[in-house]
C-alpha cells in the first residue's frame, strides 16, 4: 500500500542563470513568470544558485551576465554556486535541499540532479552529441539524462536526436513540448518605433539582421560570402545582434565597404529591430528550437534560412528556404527584397506564430511534472476509486472497506489492478492506513487472503482540478459505498464515472 502526494512541490534549481543568458535562460524566466500568472508557482521553489536571482530595479535594461532577476511571487533559497568540479558534492547538497523541503520532483534549468529525487529534465538540443564533445559538463548531461524520470524536448527533431543517441531510453517517456514566444514584446512595430529605432543607432540604410551567434555551425560566414557577391551591397547596411561584442575576423574581409553595426538590445529595441529589417537571416545548420526565427515572425520579419533540424517545425511554410550554397543564398538575398513576396511571408509568419506561447508551453510542463506525480499512486492497468465518508464510525467504514477489498482480490485481474482510496487530509490518511493495516491482518489470519499480493492500493491525498483532469484519463471506474463524501464526488463530476461492480 501506498500513500499518494500528488500535490506537488517542486525543486527548480536556477543554476542555468549563475552559468550563462541566453536562449535557455529565457525559456526558464518565461516559464517561471507565467507559473505566477497562473498561480502554479505556489509549488515552486527556486533555488539562488550564489545570489544570482537579483532585486533589480523595475527599469533595469541590461542584467549582468551570472544574474537573473528575482520574480515576485516565487519563492526562492540561496545555495552555493555550481561549479563541473564539485558535481558529486553538488548533487549530495541537491538531495539534502530536497529532502529538507520534502520536495516531491527535482527540475534543473541546465544539468544538475539530486542522488534519488525524481527529476524532469528539459532537452534542448542535441549539439554536444551530435558534435562528439566531451567536456566535463556534456558528461554531466549524459549522467543526468540517465537518472531521469521523465523528459521534455523542445522539438519532434530534438526527440528523434535524443533517441538516437540514447537508444536504452524509452521514447514514451519523452514529450516533445515547443517552446513560446511573448506576443505582446514581439510583436510588428509601428513605422513611428521603427524610425525611432533606426535613429538612435544611426541607421539609415535597409539592412539585414542577424541575430545571435554566427560562427560554426551558426553558418553566417554562407551569408558575408553571399552578401559580398551583391551588386548593390551599398545599398544596404548589415545589423547583428547579440553573439559576443565584436565582429569576427574571418566576417569583415567580405564588409569593407559596408555599415555594419553590433549591437546589444533590450526585447523592446529587438522587436523593433526585427519589424524594421529586410529580414532576418538565419542560416544555421542545426537547432534545437530556433527561438530567434519565431520571435522575428511574431514581429513580422521574413526568415532566410537553411531548413535543418527543427526549423521546419517552428516556421511551417513562413519562410524563404535555402540550401548551404553560397549562390542559393545571393538570389535568396535579392529575391526577399520583392515586395509581393515580402508580404507573403510576413503574413504566413504571423500566422505561424500565433501557434505558439509560453503560457501553453509553461501548461504542457506543468501537465508533465503532474503527470510524474501520479507515479505515486502506483496506476497500473485497471485503475479505479471509491470516495469514502470518513465522517462515519470506523467500524462501518471497515465493513465497506473490507467488502470492496474482498471482491477486487479474488477477481480475476487483481494482479493488474489499483484501487485508490481517497482521502482529504492527512489525519483522514492516518485513519485509512490503520483501517487497512488491520483489515489485511484480519483476512490474512480468518481467510488466507493476503490482499498485497496482487491488488495494490493507494491512498490520494486531495488534489486539484488540473491533478484530477490528468489522473481522469487512467481511471477505468468507481466503486459505489453505502457512504460516500458526495461534496468530492460533485466537485469532480465523479458520478460521471463508469460505476464498477
Amino acid at each position: 500500500m501506498t500513500i499518494g502526494k500528488p500535490n506537488l512541490k517542486i525543486i527548480v534549481d536556477g543554476v542555468f542563470f549563475q552559468l550563462h543568458i541566453l536562449g535557455v535562460a529565457r525559456v526558464w524566466m518565461e516559464l517561471l513568470k507565467a507559473w505566477i500568472k497562473s498561480g502554479y508557482a505556489e509549488n515552486i521553489i527556486v533555488l539562488d544558485r550564489q545570489g544570482s536571482a537579483f532585486n533589480f530595479p523595475p527599469d533595469a535594461v541590461f542584467h549582468p551576465l551570472g544574474t537573473m532577476p528575482r520574480l515576485p511571487g516565487l519563492k526562492y533559497r540561496l545555495i552555493p554556486g555550481y561549479s563541473y568540479e564539485n558535481a558529486q558534492t553538488d548533487m549530495q547538497m541537491l538531495q539534502e535541499i530536497c529532502d529538507e523541503e520534502n520536495a516531491d520532483l527535482f527540475v534543473s534549468t541546465y544539468y544538475t540532479r539530486p542522488i534519488n529525487t525524481p527529476s524532469v529534465l528539459m532537452l534542448h538540443d542535441m549539439i554536444p552529441e551530435i558534435e562528439g564533445l566531451d567536456e566535463p559538463q556534456w558528461k554531466q548531461k549524459h549522467e543526468c539524462i540517465r537518472s531521469a524520470s521523465a523528459y521534455i524536448a523542445v522539438s519532434q527533431n530534438t526527440a528523434k536526436d535524443f533517441s538516437h543517441f540514447f537508444p536504452e531510453i524509452d521514447h514514451v517517456l519523452v514529450k516533445v513540448i515547443y517552446n513560446g514566444v511573448d506576443h505582446q514584446v514581439f510583436r510588428p512595430a509601428s513605422l513611428t518605433e521603427i524610425n525611432q529605432f533606426k535613429q538612435s543607432y544611426g541607421i539609415t540604410k535597409p539592412y539585414f539582421l542577424l541575430v545571435g551567434v554566427r560562427t560554426g555551425y551558426k553558418n553566417a560566414l554562407l551569408f558575408f560570402k553571399s552578401f559580398a557577391q551583391l551588386p548593390n551591397q551599398e545599398d544596404f547596411s548589415i545589423v547583428c545582434v547579440g553573439g559576443g561584442w565584436g565582429i569576427e575576423e574571418q566576417f569583415k574581409e567580405y564588409i569593407t565597404q559596408t555599415q555594419i553595426l553590433k549591437l546589444q538590445l533590450t526585447d523592446q529595441e529587438l522587436s523593433m529591430a526585427y519589424s524594421g529589417a529586410i529580414t532576418l537571416v538565419y542560416p544555421s545548420l542545426y537547432e534545437g528550437f530556433g527561438l530567434a526565427v519565431l520571435e522575428a515572425i511574431a514581429c513580422g520579419c521574413p526568415v532566410i534560412t537553411y531548413p535543418s533540424s527543427a526549423i521546419p517545425e517552428v516556421l511551417g511554410k513562413a519562410a524563404l528556404y535555402i540550401d548551404d550554397d553560397i549562390e542559393i543564398m545571393k538570389r535568396a538575398l535579392i529575391t526577399i527584397q520583392h515586395e509581393q513576396i515580402r508580404q507573403t511571408l510576413i503574413q504566413a509568419g504571423l500566422a505561424q506564430a500565433e501557434k505558439f506561447s509560453w503560457s501553453k508551453m509553461a501548461e504542457e510542463v506543468s501537465n508533465v511534472f503532474i503527470d510524474e506525480t501520479l507515479k505515486f499512486l502506483n496506476l497500473r492497468e485497471i485503475n479505479l476509486i471509491i470516495f469514502p465518508d470518513w465522517s462515519q464510525s470506523e467500524g462501518d467504514l471497515y465493513i465497506q472497506l473490507v467488502e470492496v477489498i474482498k471482491k477486487r482480490v479474488s477477481d480475476i485481474n487483481s494482479y493488474k489492478t489499483t484501487l485508490l482510496i481517497y482521502v482529504l487530509d492527512d489525519t483522514e490518511g492516518e485513519t485509512a492506513d490503520l483501517l487497512l493495516s488491520s483489515i489485511a491482518v484480519n483476512l490474512m489470519m480468518e481467510d488466507e487472503i493476503d490482499i498485497t499480493e496482487n491488488l495494490e492500493i493507494s491512498l490520494m491525498l486531495d488534489i486539484n482540478e488540473k491533478h484530477w483532469k490528468s489522473l481522469l484519463p487512467h481511471l477505468h471506474g468507481r466503486i459505489i459505498l453505502d457512504a460516500e463524501n458526495q461534496e468530492v464526488i460533485v466537485k469532480f463530476s465523479a458520478e460521471k464515472l463508469l460505476v464498477w461492480k
